[in-house]
């Protein structure tokens, strides 16, 4: 479907709106979104400025839900982190976001080996892919020694 060009404040404002009413969006992924759709950035630049002083649009809001989603569908925080660099959310919220799990990421990674093994690695083989997994669902070398120790503990009190 394509999508009839917005030329004035009030059309871009309503498109923004109308993304922003689905969902949280950070400045960047909407300016991404909207800039084929208009014929000034500046114009662009200006609406979208003024829907975030408004606090229509906040990188705070929006990493913090996106944080909270990822953290419960399982992925860790390297992961998250570098996908809300992708979304142009700025460091310095990423960080403090982050830092508020901090000690859910232990308890995150162990979840997810649990759902994914039932027994530590044998093998150094099987102990390799299992790390392997957890490195790609974005935990640290700690979350992950520790979610295998855990995993080891576990099987061993069984």
């Amino acid at each position: 479907m394509l999508h009839k060009p917005l030329s004035d404040e009030s059309s871009i404002r309503v498109a923004a709106i109308r993304f922003l009413a689905r969902r949280e969006y950070s400045y960047h992924e909407l300016y991404e979104r909207l800039k084929p759709r208009v014929q000034s950035y500046a114009l662009l630049e200006s609406v979208l400025l003024s829907l975030q002083e408004q606090d229509l649009i906040s990188d705070q809001r929006f990493c913090e839900s996106y944080v909270r989603s990822k953290v419960n569908s399982g992925q860790g925080p390297l992961k998250i982190k570098q996908a809300l660099f992708h979304k142009g959310v700025a460091e310095v919220i990423i960080c403090s976001v982050l830092a508020d799990y901090s000690e859910r990421w232990y308890d995150n990674a162990f979840r997810v080996w649990c759902k994914r093994f039932d027994h530590p690695g044998e093998t150094p083989e099987d102990q390799a892919r299992q790390i392997r997994f957890l490195q790609s669902r974005g935990f640290e070398f700690e979350h992950i020694q520790a979610a295998l120790k855990q995993g080891r503990q576990q099987v061993s009190e069984e």
